[in-house]
């Protein structure tokens, strides 16, 4: 995420801007069941939930341990302070967030519960969402900021991308810059660096910001060397005169910027990176489209549902929702479907689209079914504990039940059962009725 306060076959597990836009907002700290533990390296001290052995936090905090030694490594310096990670726990979405500090960092990991089970049992990373992104925010800010605001949201997210990449052996940004300019959206560099139009998309804006941005990062450095990007990344670009308070924030213009640092105008520099950008890229406007369409529009019918299961999850963690292993798995390969498209070319393009299509639709369902679910059972509760007559109760009951058995919501399908159980017992009946057995097989041919 911004460092100004706020982020190959196989690109995307997970570079952030897709998060923004499935998030939006969604990211207080949930009403957390477990408590928080810690364990200290050498260079980071992780917080993170006890749901995690030790033995488990051990093996993530030497992952970043391994991140951030790369991000030092590429961008030639260290913190001399320890970074501090905290792990807070999520329902389906990942985030991450950095924060400068003196000498060193604090970030914050949003991972699945599901995630974190799997790093558990299978020893896969819940960290390859984020690789050494957030690392880079700590070490760049570390190394070039020389003011306290910080430096534009593009070279920040565009250095930490064009690292992440490196790491990864990927080009994503490369094939996103290209779809970008080949569809007429790439921005010029007043406008990446400086002031958008309030009527781009807010989805364009991020791709600009993140893999524009790394574009631009790779070119200047492959063309001018780091050390004069690590002097554009410095600049006092925002700045308070305290003989003219009334005056306000005072910022720097990148065009003047540019000039001074590279020795030549900001027009000339936007030529020669757009005619770079196109030297990297094979695509049609048609292939940039479809990826266009599938980013912007296409996936972004998920966002509200996420954002509600997300703050249910916020405020009532296993009383109206838990961890699902199925939703979050999808939610993973519709998002890796979606990066995925940019470097796809032609027929194979759009056979990858009808598929993305398709897991996107199921996954568009499995989020209907939870949500039903939810406010059923939470209706049926608030019915029962008021002492209504219990018919009406046990009908939304029977319907949660359906729901949280199609998304594989453990958790709250034992509750519900229990409370089933429970009333059904108090009116002479047992188990699940018929009526509830035609209720999931309903909620299953939706699915």
């Amino acid at each position: 995420m911004p460092a100004s306060r706020g982020d190959s076959s196989t690109p995307t597990r997970r570079i952030l801007p897709l998060v923004v836009v499935l998030m939006l907002g969604a990211l207080a700290a949930s009403a957390s069941p477990w408590a928080t533990a810690l364990v200290s390296g050498p260079r980071i001290l992780l917080n993170y939930p006890s749901s995690l052995s030790p033995e488990a936090a051990r093996s993530l905090l030497e992952d970043r341990e391994r991140a951030l030694a790369f991000a030092e490594e590429t961008l030639g310096g260290q913190l001399f302070r320890r970074l501090v990670v905290t792990i807070e726990p999520t329902l389906l979405t990942r985030a991450a967030s950095a924060e400068h500090t003196d000498g060193g960092g604090a970030i914050t990991f949003r991972i699945p519960v599901p995630a974190l089970e799997r790093f558990e049992s299978d020893g896969i990373s819940p960290f390859d969402f984020a690789g050494c992104h957030e690392e880079v925010h700590a070490v760049a800010n570390h190394l070039w900021l020389g003011n306290e605001y910080g430096t534009l949201t593009t070279l920040s997210e565009g250095v930490a991308v064009y690292v992440e990449e490196l790491r990864r052996g990927t080009d994503l940004h490369h094939a996103i810059a290209g779809a970008l300019q080949a569809s007429g959206q790439l921005d010029n560099l007043d406008g990446l660096l400086g002031t958008r139009s309030v009527d781009d998309p807010a989805e364009v804006i991020q791709l600009n910001t993140y893999y524009g941005g790394a574009s631009f990062v790779q070119f200047v450095i492959d063309r001018y060397g780091m050390q004069r990007l690590s002097e554009l990344y410095g600049v006092e670009w925002m700045r308070w005169d305290i003989r003219n308070p009334d005056a306000g924030f005072i910022q720097a213009d990148p065009g003047d910027e540019i000039l001074r640092i590279y020795g030549k105008s900001m027009t000339v520099i936007n030529a020669e990176w757009h005619t770079w950008v196109a030297a990297h890229s094979t695509g049609s406007p048609a292939d940039a489209q479809l990826f266009l369409q599938a980013y912007t529009s296409d996936i972004t019918v998920l966002k509200t549902a996420i954002a509600e299961l997300e703050r249910y999850w916020n405020t009532s963690p296993f009383h109206l929702v838990g961890p699902s292993s199925l939703v979050v798995e999808l939610c993973e390969a519709v998002t890796d479907a979606v990066f995925r498209l940019a470097s796809l070319r032609g027929a194979v393009l759009a056979e990858a689209y009808a598929a993305f299509c398709d897991r996107l639709d199921r996954m568009n369902g499995l989020l209907a079914a939870w949500l039903d679910a939810i406010h059923a059972f939470e209706e049926a509760t608030a019915l029962l504990d008021a002492g209504e007559p219990p018919e009406r109760g046990l009908g939304l009951l029977r319907v949660a039940e359906a729901g949280y058995a199609a998304v594989e919501d453990s958790e709250m399908l034992k509750r519900t059962r229990e409370i089933l159980r429970k009333h059904s017992a108090a009116q002479g009946e047992t188990g699940t009725s018929e009526d509830g057995e035609g209720l999931a097989e309903a909620v299953a041919n939706r699915l």
